[in-house]
């Protein structure tokens, strides 16, 4: 039995080890093309991550019918502001396919005054990022290397991961409030839209 529980942890091990290396091996980078392809934003103006002139580019991919993917793409418009300030731009794709969730998406993003470009992202562009879960966020360079990516979200430790790794890597001062909510002692994202 012992020698059952040891091959298997060995198996296991050099099968991960290999995985790992191959992670590390590549070169990841959004390719040219989805960095290019045509993005229909909810004002019906079309834009491109291309566009982006920023020293770091942001990418949040939500749904509107997501609980995390909501809250995510409300508190990153609380602290768009402060990242346009260092320099770093922020794009909010949805990928709602159906009209109705079209709809709610593009009604959130006009209740809340959403001031980053936000539009649908097409499966073409949604395949260059290889999108397993919503929400996930990529922190892309200039070139479209990708930095980070982040799957999921917590209000604050996502928020706190992305500030130090930018605040690093790009000399930001990024400075985002975080208070606790009274009634739920919550620890929220502080601030306007």
């Amino acid at each position: 039995m012992k020698r059952i529980v040891f091959t298997t942890f060995l198996m296991f091990t050099f099968c991960f080890a290999a995985f790992a290396q191959k992670l590390e091996e590549k070169n990841e980078a959004i390719s040219p093309a989805g960095l290019k392809t045509k993005i229909k934003g909810f004002n019906g103006k079309t834009f491109h991550l291309a566009d982006s002139k920023a020293k770091c580019t942001v990418v949040l991919l939500w749904a509107s019918w997501s609980n995390p993917g909501s809250l995510a793409f409300k508190d990153f418009g609380k602290i768009n502001a402060e990242f346009n300030k260092n320099g770093i731009k922020i794009f909010g794709l949805s990928v709602d396919e159906k009209k109705r969730d079209q709809k709610r998406a593009k009604y959130f993003a006009r209740k809340l005054k959403i001031k980053f470009d936000s539009g649908f992202a097409d499966r073409d562009l949604l395949r260059s990022f290889e999108l397993t879960s919503i929400p996930t966020i990529w922190l892309l360079s200039p070139n479209g290397e990708i930095l980070n990516k982040i799957i999921g979200y917590n209000r604050v430790t996502t928020i706190v991961e992305l500030k130090k790794q930018l605040n690093e890597e790009f000399s930001t001062n990024l400075k985002i409030p975080v208070t606790k909510n009274k009634k739920s002692s919550e620890l929220i994202i502080s601030g306007k839209y």
